[in-house]
């Protein structure tokens, strides 16, 4: 009223957050379907406190269809812009197709307040890209959960802590990339989160910077620090990469969603290989399972879980000359078999049958890695 435009005119005005900015966070935490149920509801009340204006409820209606098929691909600025210049053009179009409509059967009045809710809409695109990322951390932080579009500056290779580890620990860094390769493969055939899969595999091992050396792939000619200490400080090392981790992560601002993945991704397993040299040392005798096995907790979201199976199959493969594609299969069954027996995916959130896709993937994007190389001529 204080612009001079009618109760019913500020419709796109009213529309902002509520068809806009709220249908966004909906659809960046909770997918398409929940967008288009809270934007139908906005729109329907909307369109009764507009006295039942159509053009209120077409400019509603609009942004919520734009927002929801287009906010989980958002993830830079760019991105943000970009949707909203689609929702401001499928709202003033629908707009003026309403007040044409309206002009053949409604007093002039009427007609010229059906255009007044067209002009509104670029006050809406001006404003979509602010009230979005007002609403999207207050969703965010009520709800959670995390969004792509928070997730998304952490796949930058440039970001600190992988630049330390590719300088400091190349083999990890070599090791988290191929992880990051197969979870985000997996994740995307069980209709996981691919992109949280792979940031995942890349900031899982950063715990390993404080003592790179102490981990296998990162030694060199200079030998194994291992064998000259006893197998139980040994463990204790290598179990620490997990906390070390986790204390970087908070350290740096990682989201929850990677800080977990961090945590988890070895769950309560066993380190087999010095509880053996302890037996070894021993004499024969058993040694205590507890002072070789990692503190947990075990893996319970569905990313997690994924990354945790492709970072022990990876680390497996390795240690196989040439591998065929049976014997990667028969590797990544075992693996799994193990960890079920062992309880370690007692609380996962993925099923047997996704189980059984994310081994396939697995499996699959380690043979097209690990492919073999036809000898030029006269070379073995």
């Amino acid at each position: 009223r204080w612009l001079g435009f009618s109760g019913a005119a500020t419709g796109p005005g009213l529309s902002l957050f509520s068809a806009v900015a709220v249908p966004f966070a909906m659809a960046a935490l909770h997918g398409a379907a929940a967008a288009c149920a809270s934007g139908a509801i906005a729109a329907a009340v909307l369109w009764a406190a507009t006295l039942f204006n159509p053009c209120a409820l077409a400019s509603t209606l609009g942004g919520v269809l734009v927002v929801a098929a287009l906010a989980r691909r958002v993830r830079k600025a760019s991105d943000l812009a970009l949707m909203a210049l689609d929702a401001f053009i499928v709202q003033a179009t629908l707009c003026a197709g309403m007040a044409a409509l309206c002009g053949a059967f409604a007093p002039a009045a009427e007609t010229c307040e059906a255009w007044q809710f067209a002009a509104l809409a670029v006050f809406d695109f001006a404003a979509v890209p602010l009230a979005a990322l007002v609403a999207l951390p207050l969703a965010e932080r009520l709800s959670g959960r995390t969004s792509d579009y928070t997730l998304a500056p952490y796949t930058n290779l440039e970001n600190p802590l992988l630049q330390r580890l590719s300088r400091e620990a190349p083999g990890t860094y070599g090791h988290s990339m191929v992880v990051a390769d197969l979870a985000a493969a997996a994740a995307e055939a069980v209709g996981a989160n691919p992109l949280l899969a792979r940031l995942g595999g890349y900031y899982h091992d950063i715990g390993k910077l404080s003592s790179p050396r102490f981990f296998m792939e990162n030694q060199t000619l200079l030998g194994n620090p291992h064998d000259a200490l006893p197998p139980s400080i040994s463990a204790m090392i290598v179990a620490g990469h997990v906390k070390d981790g986790a204390i970087l992560a908070r350290e740096n601002g990682l989201p929850r969603p990677i800080a977990g993945i961090i945590a988890s991704h070895h769950g309560t397993s066993a380190m087999e290989w010095f509880r053996r040299k302890a037996s070894e040392i021993s004499g024969g005798a058993a040694a205590d399972e507890w002072p070789y096995r990692y503190a947990g907790p075990l893996p319970e979201t569905r990313e997690e879980t994924i990354v945790s199976i492709a970072d022990g199959a990876e680390a497996a493969s390795r240690s196989l000359p040439s591998p065929t594609q049976t014997d990667l299969s028969r590797l990544v069954e075992r693996i799994v078999a193990a960890r079920l027996a062992d309880g370690q995916l007692g609380r996962s959130a993925l099923s047997l049958a996704e189980l059984e896709d994310v081994k396939r993937s697995i499996v699959e994007t380690l043979v097209h890695r690990l492919h073999a190389r036809a000898a030029y001529p006269g070379q073995r």
